[in-house]
Parts: structure tokens; sequence; C-alpha cells
């Protein structure tokens, strides 16, 4: 029988970790995950544990079970700023889970407290930030593109939470907003017709947000709602 093997990446981990702002390079950062890249034409990831397939990889969030049942990925994307926790099982799996044999992700949501309180993150990445290590003149000469680079990358959330009502009733919200312009991998060319292709960039933009209201109903029962 496999020992349990848990990992918790709490909130002070995630804060200082040196990794791109999503809830996937967190879990890259255990043994034995592997990033399977985007999981279909949704563009989800999804990750492999101890080389099993990404649909033998379950998810969660505050222990819900939140899984796309089509793609073996988590259902919606979760904004990198409204995780407190992430709890990360690669083995000895716990009874009241199971239905799974690789891996087990439970993403623990923030919650307000008595005092209030937040923040805001702004990131900025553009084409000054970087540059090519095969010069133009060689990348033409063997008929390949310029490397895909972020001419644009802005990533702006705004975190807040605090009381309604002092030990008892708590909110927290994080809107975000997240534009991404990136140089296109296409190679210009002229068609038999005599038309011109040119370059284009890729653009995506994303609108995130995350409310979660906590109230302590008595001492031994907790409602959550997000």
């Amino acid at each position: 029988k496999a020992s349990m093997f848990t990992l918790h990446v709490t909130d002070e981990m995630v804060e200082k970790l040196p990794v791109g702002r999503e809830i996937y390079e967190l879990m890259k950062t255990v043994a034995s995950v592997i990033d399977e890249g985007p999981a279909s034409k949704t563009h989800r990831k999804g990750v492999s544990i101890h080389g099993g397939h990404i649909y033998q990889t379950k998810y969660a969030v505050d222990g819900v079970m939140l899984e796309d049942p089509s793609l073996g990925s988590l259902a919606h994307d979760i904004s990198f700023d409204s995780i407190e926790e992430v709890e990360i099982i690669t083995a000895g799996f716990p009874a009241e889970i199971g239905h799974l044999s690789a891996g087990y992700i439970n993403v623990v949501s923030k919650s307000g407290g008595n005092r209030l309180g937040g923040g805001f993150i702004f990131q900025y990445t553009g084409e000054s930030f970087q540059q090519s290590s095969v010069p133009t003149y060689q990348l033409n000469a063997m008929g390949l593109a310029q490397p895909e680079i972020d001419i644009s990358n802005v990533d702006f959330s705004l975190t807040l939470g605090g009381p309604i009502i002092k030990d008892r009733v708590w909110f927290f919200i994080n809107p975000q907003i997240k534009r991404h312009v990136r140089a296109s991998p296409f190679i210009p060319f002229t068609d038999t017709l005599g038309e011109y292709h040119p370059s284009y960039d890729i653009e995506k933009r994303y609108y995130m947000g995350a409310f979660k209201l906590t109230a302590q109903i008595s001492d031994r029962i907790k409602y959550m709602g997000t």
C-alpha cells in the first residue's frame, strides 16, 4: 500500500515562487507532475502525474469536484490571486476522493477576514525585454519564422476582502484583466494568384473574476458561496 504523499502550496509560496501566474505553473513545481500542454481546441491545459493520462488526474476547488469530463482539466480558469492554497496528492489517496489513479489537486480559494485589506498587481512584458538568439538573416536563409515573442503582455489584478458582519460574515473579491499580444510563427508568402499574405499578431484578452461569501452559521457549520 502506497503511503499518502501530500504537498500544500501556501499563499506565501504562491507569492514568492518564480513561476508564471497561473495554477498549472504551481502544479509543475511538484515532483512527478508534467505539463501536457493544451488539452484540446479550448486551449485548457492538463497535467500528467506519475506518467498517468491527464484524465486520471482529478481537480477540485474548495473540495468540490470541478473537472471538465471531456478534456481532463479544470472546468474553468482560476484567477491566480484568488488562490489561498493548493493541495496536491500524488499517492495514497484517502477514501473520500476515489475514482482516480494518478493525482488529486484541490485549490483552496481565499476568504475575507475581520480586517479589511487588499492590493493590486500590475505586470507588463514587451518586445524590449526579449531578443532572438538567432539573427534575422539566418532565419530568412533557412526559411524559418521569427520566434514567438510577447509584443505586449499586460496583467492587472485587484484583490479586496473584509468583514460584512465581524466574526460572522466575510467577503472576498478579485477582478483580473489580461491582454496578451504575441507575434505569430507565420511565414509571409505570395500565393499562386499573386496575393501576398503578411505576418500577423495573435491577440488574446481574458476577463476573469472571483467573488466569495463566507458565513459562520454556528460553531460547527460554515457556509461558502463562490
